[in-house]
């Protein structure tokens, strides 16, 4: 387990110093075979004209819990489709709690589930589809 998270982490890293992933800033904090956990502080870049966070944030993190539990079963996948719905949101300086995890792998596509928590209170459920574009090696050479 130790060696997944150092793996998914460093992989992480590698995705969010130079992606969408960037702007997001989240940290991942737990991982495990079918489940991540990843947290993030609304920033004001992410917030809406209201001041709250804009519903494209969330979406954008669903996907990349949903994208990075896909990883944890060492599956490299795209997004096929993605629902969501949003319960309730909160403002900048919160900080949010983002859960992903597995439902099913078949050969070719992955069924996921998001959770995106502010303490307790439940913010947005989402669930995904996921096309499966490869296999990764645990100890895969990252770039430097």
């Amino acid at each position: 387990m130790k060696d997944l998270l150092a793996f998914l982490k460093s992989k992480f890293s590698e995705i969010t110093s130079a992606h969408y992933e960037h702007f997001l800033k989240p940290e991942l904090t737990l991982v495990e075979e079918g489940h991540v956990t990843l947290t993030m502080t609304v920033l004001p870049e992410h917030s809406n004209i209201a001041g709250f966070v804009h519903g494209g944030v969330f979406a954008g993190l669903a996907d990349v819990a949903m994208a990075l539990t896909c990883l944890s079963v060492h599956k490299q996948v795209v997004t096929t489709d993605m629902n969501i719905s949003y319960i309730r949101n909160v403002v900048v300086g919160e900080s949010v709690t983002v859960q992903g995890y597995l439902l099913q792998a078949g050969r070719q596509l992955m069924r996921t589930r998001c959770e995106i928590y502010s303490g307790e209170t439940l913010l947005v459920s989402a669930t995904g589809t996921f096309f499966i574009t490869g296999a990764v090696a645990l100890h895969e050479k990252t770039k430097d």
